[in-house]
């Protein structure tokens, strides 16, 4: 007996086959990922170890060179990118195209070598951390613009307050942001002063590295308990740097950096500058995960915004722009419109040419 047969003879079980059919086809349908262009992800991990006071040849001679040596062994590794700077190392390691199920293999993997490494230095105050990154084409899904008539610091905290909420949300894998500056600790030395105590003004740097150190001094066994030494002498405050002592006079009297250089707080040279209604603003740039929707991630953003801006001080506004989800939108309007035209004109051939 065919299917056709079955069916004319059974029409209740076609009609219950068919509605089956078109539950599962609209489950499938909101269940779909939508995005515009897939994305290319390279599964990469970073170990990062903290060594304050070292300088980056100890750095990369008692802790970057041993992990290095331990994980060279795993699988599928393309490549290794190592960065040993003052009191801290980073490696970042990056595999070759595999599956999700792979990737976590190869993390389990890179742990375990890490733990492996026994002659790190004792001083270490945490153990290696392995961090995984995802790195991916993605593009930004909306733009959170922050502007309004208040300081700096203050704007860049309600930016990063704001940052703290978005990356809450399932999905989310990093939002970036864009103007915001760091403060730094400016020392202008002037030349005519420096010139009568007639000072190189290398002199002043050797003074300040000298001066700006924290570093671990081994141990110390009392009885039978044993303590860990350390010298504590980094910068706490503009005055520490400005009571800094160059050198001692002839006449006995110490010579600090307040004698020949200006010491004040300022914000880094911006990179990029960005205004919004005359202000400077901080812009967002939420990036979702490779499995997110888009769509859904856009609205959940908008509703945490919409909340976040009740609690913003007077003449402070955010901006929603650049949102990448009315583009997705619109395509998918398209795709069902044409749906549903392809299914009218369906039944209506089926009426047509079979009287159903």
């Amino acid at each position: 007996m065919t299917i056709p047969k079955i069916s004319v003879q059974n029409p209740v079980l076609s009609n219950l086959l068919m509605i089956l059919i078109i539950v599962f086809g609209v489950f499938a349908w909101i269940k779909l990922p939508r995005d515009l262009a897939p994305e290319i992800t390279i599964y990469s991990a970073r170990i990062i170890t903290f060594y304050p006071g070292a300088s980056p040849e100890e750095v990369e001679k008692l802790i970057t060179a041993p992990i290095e040596r331990s994980i060279e062994g795993i699988d599928q590794i393309d490549l290794v990118i190592s960065t040993s700077s003052e009191g801290r190392s980073e490696i970042t390691v990056q595999f070759e195209d595999m599956s999700d199920r792979e990737f976590d293999k190869r993390l389990q993997d890179l742990q375990t070598a890490v733990d492996r490494v026994q002659d790190l230095p004792e001083q270490l105050p945490d153990d290696p951390e392995v961090i995984e990154v995802e790195i991916s084409s993605r593009i930004p899904l909306i733009t959170v613009a922050i502007a309004g008539q208040t300081d700096e610091s203050a704007m860049k905290k309600i930016a990063e307050n704001l940052k703290d909420a978005i990356l809450l949300i399932p999905d989310i894998a990093d939002v970036r942001l864009v103007g915001v500056r760091d403060r730094q600790i400016w020392v202008e030395v002037d030349p005519d002063r420096l010139k009568a105590h007639n000072l190189p003004i290398d002199q002043i740097i050797v003074a300040l590295r000298g001066r700006n150190l924290n570093l671990p001094a081994g141990t110390l066994e009392v009885g039978s308990s044993e303590f860990l030494v350390r010298t504590m002498g980094e910068f706490g405050n503009l005055n520490d740097i400005k009571d800094t002592i160059i050198k001692v006079k002839p006449a006995g009297t110490p010579l600090r950096i307040s004698d020949v250089a200006d010491v004040s707080h300022r914000y880094e040279k911006p990179l990029t500058l960005s205004n919004l209604k005359g202000f400077r603003s901080i812009s967002l740039t939420p990036q979702k995960k490779s499995k997110g929707n888009t769509i859904k991630l856009v609205d959940q953003i908008r509703t945490l915004t919409e909340d976040f801006k009740k609690n913003l001080p007077s003449g402070v506004d955010i901006v929603l722009m650049n949102d990448y989800s009315v583009i997705l939108r619109e395509r998918i309007g398209i795709l069902q419109n044409n749906a549903i035209l392809g299914l009218i004109l369906v039944v209506i051939l089926l009426y047509v040419f079979m009287g159903l």
